[in-house]
């Protein structure tokens, strides 16, 4: 089952999510819930076009075929608390069907799970549908809700939110998501609960640093390796400060817990991946997963678009590529601000200590997340008071047309919703921001 066997994995150090983020231990697992056991439903692989590795899976589950990749292994399984295989098969396929991003609608039903627990929403604000955990009925009702715009559906189209706000009663509070995404349910910070998850600026591209999952590949690549499980967490941690050094020049620089360059990191990934999205090759296979044994970057990814176009694609121009996409995609997060009054709003599950399993009392320190961010801020050509790509930065890039529309904003009014922020001696006035930043 490729990846899926990863994911089962996430159970040995307790990187899974159980429920809305309350726990990180989910319950054991009988053999008919373990993917191994969907192996006698496989029909057949699939993957990105061109790739050879196609480690995505098809299956055939009585009669419902379908297609499905890594982000949808927990979904509508462990983040709902359900741990049937076959519900969750069943739930997949009619997202899919409908067109609908797993990991956001099975996300949304999570917290809706989670409303209904606390009193906070009843039956009668879904329809008529108790919203239960682990509850097919409940998941099958949000997905077709949505899908059709009926009844409370009508209320989740644009996100979680938009839906909190409009419920209220201090729903806001479970919400776990950031800038009204919901982050994947697995992961293993070092030092905190979410990493990258709360950083502005780098969590709308899912950079998946090696922290976040490489605790789960111990006890995968083990047999693979022929090792022990620590010997291969020696062996793969060896990997990864191999390539942190590489492209940082600090070996700790992959480990949420050494913030000083983990900025550095998440930019190192990031690029890698836009390189790999550019060229349709799987990042899965590049160098920015060492602990998988990739070797492909950014500069093999220029000489071959240089091979096969005949352009002279150097490994600058392709990192200049990413960066104007990247630049357009802050700019405009911090216009909607501006504009629109919409805020930064982290989840208190996400800023709360880790309540159980391997990792229990893991927190974040909220001042070097800000250290983070602003370093990110920074090295990517952004003012981190403003928020906005600093025109020479956009003029190098040939971007001036964007300049001097952004430019021309800074001199305009401020929206009347925003409030002008009292910040410290020396900082940037200009930078403003909703109240209530933190929810």
């Amino acid at each position: 089952m490729g990846v899926g066997l990863s994911i089962d994995n996430y159970r040995k150090r307790d990187l899974a999510v159980w429920g809305n983020f309350d726990s990180f231990v989910v319950p054991p697992l009988s053999k008919e819930e373990c993917i191994e056991s969907f192996e006698k439903y496989l029909v057949g692989g699939t993957g990105c076009a061109f790739c050879p590795a196609q480690c995505h899976q098809m299956c055939d589950v009585d009669g419902v075929r379908g297609g499905v990749t890594c982000d949808c292994y927990m979904g509508f399984r462990w983040l709902v608390k359900n741990k049937d295989l076959k519900v969750w098969w069943r739930l997949n396929q009619l997202c899919q069907r409908y067109g609908m991003e797993l990991l956001s609608t099975s996300g949304m039903t999570a917290w809706l799970m989670d409303l209904y627990e606390n009193g906070i929403i009843s039956a009668s604000d879904t329809d008529g549908v108790p919203i239960e955990w682990g509850s097919e009925e409940a998941c099958r009702t949000v997905i077709e809700k949505i899908a059709r715009r009926e009844g409370f559906g009508e209320l989740l189209i644009d996100g979680v939110v938009p839906a909190a706000r409009k419920i209220g009663r201090d729903s806001m509070q479970y919400a776990v998501q950031f800038r009204n995404q919901i982050p994947f349910p697995g992961f293993a910070p070092i030092d905190g609960s979410a990493g990258l998850q709360v950083i502005g600026g780098t969590s709308e591209v899912w950079t998946h640093p090696t922290a976040a999952d490489i605790h789960s590949f111990y006890a995968w690549l083990a047999p693979r390796l022929g090792v022990s499980e620590q010997e291969a967490e020696n062996i793969i941690n060896e990997k990864a400060s191999d390539y942190a050094e590489r492209t940082t020049g600090d070996r700790d620089a992959w480990r949420e817990d050494k913030y000083d360059h983990f900025a550095d990191y998440g930019i190192v990934n990031e690029t890698g991946i836009a390189a790999c999205d550019i060229s349709g090759h799987c990042d899965w296979l590049s160098d920015r997963c060492p602990h998988l044994y990739g070797w492909w970057g950014v500069e093999e990814i220029a000489q071959a678009i240089s091979a096969v176009t005949g352009m002279n694609c150097s490994t600058e121009m392709l990192v200049d590529a990413h960066r104007r996409r990247r630049l357009l995609e802050l700019a405009y997060h911090q216009l909607c601000v501006r504009a629109f009054g919409e805020q930064e709003e982290i989840s208190l599950k996400l800023l709360m200590p880790r309540p159980d399993g391997y990792f229990k009392g893991a927190t974040i320190d909220i001042a070097k997340v800000s250290q983070v961010s602003n370093r990110y801020l920074e090295i990517m050509g952004v003012d981190p008071w403003t928020r906005l790509p600093l025109r020479q930065e956009l003029e190098r890039l040939g971007m001036t047309d964007v300049a001097d529309t952004l430019y021309k904003s800074e001199e305009e009014p401020a929206a009347p919703h925003a409030t002008t922020e009292t910040v410290p001696a020396g900082n940037n006035p200009k930078r403003r921001r909703v109240e209530g930043e933190i929810c």
